[in-house]
């Protein structure tokens, strides 16, 4: 007498399939992980990167205070009838690299038949290290100030410490933008550019923005670092924009 088989035909055929089919999704679980890690330990690296660069560009506006009767470096210097000759980027190069500071003629107009030769040698740390784009990291900042309508001077007045009445702390120096801005043009964000509101990641945005996905990190007066959200009002950028305006404001937390 034979023995029955344990496993008949179609429910081997069964088992296979679902045998099958658990290893491919442990398969596909495996790939979206791993691609989930590596996509991590590339973003987060430049996140950081982002975060000191911002960091080192506001010492050196704080410390070109500190040397100079606690006024900011002005968003940018003027010749004797007014022309714009170039911008606080380049002013604080004396902290940052001094052998290029020396080099640009800071009596000339930025985009002079001299000073043009550097337009296309902008340090890197100027650059978002999430700017792919080669070309980008060399010529345009990802960095700007907020000028004008109460914010920090637009020109070359100087603003002194005494004069931020809504506190050092609560006021923010430098940023990070999407604005295609030319590292040694005299330009930076106005507070009509503020009401874009924030834009993270492949949001399209010429005023404070990121390449970042979620956030966009600024340095305040004090040196302090934090990171804004595209929850992040329009309300609440221009004033922190500010630095007298008494506006009563909840910033964000980094």
């Amino acid at each position: 007498m034979s023995e029955k088989p344990i496993y008949s035909e179609a429910r081997k055929r069964r088992l296979f399939w679902r045998v099958g089919l658990i290893l491919a999704m442990f398969v596909v679980c495996m790939i979206v992980l791993f691609w989930l890690y590596t996509a991590t330990m590339l973003v987060y690296p430049r996140d950081v990167a982002c975060l000191n660069q911002l960091s080192q560009l506001g010492m050196a506006c704080l410390m070109s205070a500190a040397a100079d009767d606690d006024k900011l470096p002005p968003a940018y210097t003027t010749d004797n009838n007014g022309k714009p000759l170039h911008n606080w980027r380049v002013l604080i190069l004396s902290w940052i690299d001094r052998d290029l500071y020396k080099k640009i003629r800071l009596d000339e107009p930025w985009d002079s038949e001299y000073n043009s030769q550097f337009h296309d040698q902008m340090p890197s740390i100027y650059a978002c290290p999430s700017v792919m784009d080669l070309s980008e990291r060399k010529r345009y900042a990802s960095y700007a100030m907020i000028v004008g309508d109460g914010a920090i001077p637009e020109g070359p007045e100087r603003l002194n410490w005494s004069d931020v009445k809504d506190g050092r702390k609560n006021t923010i120096l430098l940023v990070e933008t999407k604005k295609k801005i030319p590292w040694m043009k005299p330009e930076d964000l106005s507070m009509d550019e503020l009401a874009q509101g924030v834009a993270c990641g492949q949001k399209e945005g010429t005023g404070v923005g990121s390449r970042h996905p979620k956030r966009v990190s600024c340095v305040m007066m004090d040196g302090t670092m934090l990171a804004l959200d595209l929850k992040t009002s329009v309300e609440t950028l221009k004033a922190m924009a500010t630095y007298a305006g008494g506006e009563e404001v909840t910033i964000p937390n980094e």
